[in-house]
């Protein structure tokens, strides 16, 4: 059963975001020589959704890290290939579950209610972290974009496949985290 938008704004939710986005810091420090380019085009708040291409499963950390503000989440309620570690960290931070094939309903409202209440929702267009190239958007992300007025932030990830093979070896994977300038808003007639 999906949250209710409301749901992600209890005290004791905030302060366990606070401190995992607090705790991504340290943690990208130790195990990745981290660039971030584009910072300045963090706007001060929303509605806003952060898009970004996926092919690993930390991808969402990532937008953990660099946001300032606290991202509420859509993503896939069913993670198959996943390490445990990454199955635990979307229920700690709270998320829109979606199921596949379903057409996610419950979670396309929850996620417009977010924007139209100025949030900033977290979303991975290409629906997985299956594939080794960048596949097609799904249309979720404009759906939401042109009925909320919400503008799109684009962030590249780079290297994130790297991050566990390079710890194994001893070193730490260079990674980039790419902002660009945020976009739209759209109108739909």
């Amino acid at each position: 059963m999906a949250d209710s938008p409301q749901s992600f704004h209890t005290h004791q939710r905030q302060v366990v975001r606070r401190f995992l986005q607090w705790l991504s810091k340290p943690i990208f420090k130790s195990v990745a020589d981290l660039t971030i380019t584009g910072e300045e085009y963090l706007p001060k708040s929303g509605p806003l959704i952060m898009v970004g291409n996926h092919f690993s499963f930390i991808d969402p950390v990532c937008f953990v890290r660099i946001a300032p503000w606290q991202v509420e989440f859509v993503g896939g309620a069913d993670m198959p290939h996943s390490p445990l570690t990454t199955r635990i960290l979307p229920r700690l931070w709270g998320y829109h579950p979606l199921y596949r094939g379903t057409g996610a309903k419950d979670s396309l409202k929850a996620a417009e209610a977010i924007l139209r209440q100025g949030g900033v929702l977290g979303i991975f267009p290409e629906a997985g972290n299956w594939a080794t190239v960048l596949r097609p958007a799904r249309p979720g992300t404009a759906f939401l974009a042109a009925r909320t007025g919400a503008q799109i932030l684009p962030v590249g990830l780079v290297g994130l496949n790297d991050v566990f093979p390079s710890l194994k070896r001893g070193h730490r994977a260079r990674i980039q985290f790419n902002i660009g300038k945020p976009f739209g808003s759209f109108e739909t007639e």
